[in-house]
């Protein structure tokens, strides 16, 4: 007996088969690293590894629409860590690059011969104007350091404050 609804079904299990992917396709896949909720705003902010770039995005009640916060366009093999909102949920913190190793090494996967830097930022969500507010040295300013210390294992000022305005969007 043939039954037109099974015939149906098995056409369309023959079409649905899963497709080939490539190893690619799966490590490029989008996906959140962390979330965050402000304390006294109905807010939430990610961050979304994306091909290896690292961006934060917000939404705010009641929609929850998406909207990106950060613009980096480079895998620089960066983290973005640490988000924190205020207690107004009207900035958010955050920090960029992940600390030394023992040996005093920031980590540097792409080995920018500029080094790399952690740095703690601060945008505001309103406006999208982000400032850094703390930097770690580079490893090339930290070997500078170095070169100019007594005993050439600490850098005599590893870290400064910073400020250096920019505006995300």
């Amino acid at each position: 007996m043939f039954c037109p609804t099974g015939a149906l079904l098995w056409l369309s299990a023959l079409t649905l088969q899963a497709q080939p992917f490539s190893l690619e396709d799966v490590l490029s896949a989008p996906y959140v690293e962390t979330a965050v909720f402000a304390p006294e705003a109905p807010r939430v902010a990610w961050v979304v590894n994306q091909e290896g770039v690292r961006n934060i995005w917000m939404a705010d009640a009641p929609d929850f629409r998406p909207a990106k916060v950060t613009h980096y366009t480079e895998d620089d093999g960066q983290v973005l860590d640490n988000l924190t909102f205020t207690p107004d949920g009207r900035l958010l913190v955050y920090v960029r690059g992940e600390g030394p190793n023992r040996r005093g090494e920031y980590p540097n996967p792409r080995s920018l011969p500029d080094g790399v830097r952690r740095e703690v930022w601060v945008v505001e969500l309103a406006t999208g104007w982000s400032f850094s507010i703390w930097r770690s040295c580079t490893t090339k300013e930290l070997a500078l350091h170095r070169a100019w210390s007594p005993n050439s294992l600490r850098s005599p000022q590893r870290s400064r404050p910073h400020v250096n305005a920019s505006s995300t969007s």
